[in-house]
């Protein structure tokens, strides 16, 4: 169907939302082999489903991070806009005026991605010792998470070094 018409729209649409499932489900998939893997390299009789759950928490970091880094140049760039439609809010609004984001920004989006990354290294690392005894034991649990924080980190860098765009027939 053309992209200008109803069906298309709708086609396009439900195209966003099965990518957006998809991706999710990757990231889903790659984390529960790696809590899997945390448990064989540790020999832990805990079920992958707990060091899941357990190690949850870990990803939050990730995830402000993230979304933070994408989304505060799109507040910034049209706080203007929103200032005057908060002043004028039954219309009356002239030019509607956007901000313009400074060039080093696009290094302060990777520093949230990369700080949110580092919080939550340090986070699981803080709950492998506390579920894992020994001294080891804690420090290899966390492997198979140092490699699926890493693909994590470079998946979010791509995205937020992407050009910002409007998506296509939203």
């Amino acid at each position: 169907p053309a992209p200008d018409t109803v069906v298309g729209r709708v086609a396009v649409s439900a195209f966003y939302l099965v990518a957006l499932l998809v991706g999710f489900g990757v990231f889903l998939g790659i984390y529960r082999v790696a809590a899997e893997r945390s448990r064989k390299r540790v020999q832990s009789f805990l079920a992958p489903s707990v060091i899941e759950r357990w190690f949850a928490p870990a990803l939050l970091p990730i995830a402000a991070g993230y979304h933070v880094a994408h989304f505060l140049g799109y507040f910034l760039t049209l706080s203007p806009a929103l200032a005057a439609v908060l002043a004028h809010p039954l219309g009356g609004v002239g030019a509607v005026q956007v901000a313009v984001l400074p060039s080093w920004f696009g290094t302060l989006q990777l520093a949230f991605v990369v700080g949110g990354h580092l919080l939550a290294v340090w986070i699981a690392h803080a709950l492998a010792m506390d579920v894992f005894p020994g001294v080891l034991r804690p420090i290899r649990s966390q492997y198979p998470f140092v490699v699926v924080m890493m693909v994590y980190t470079m998946t979010s860098a791509w995205v937020v070094g992407q050009p910002t765009v409007t998506p296509a027939f939203l």
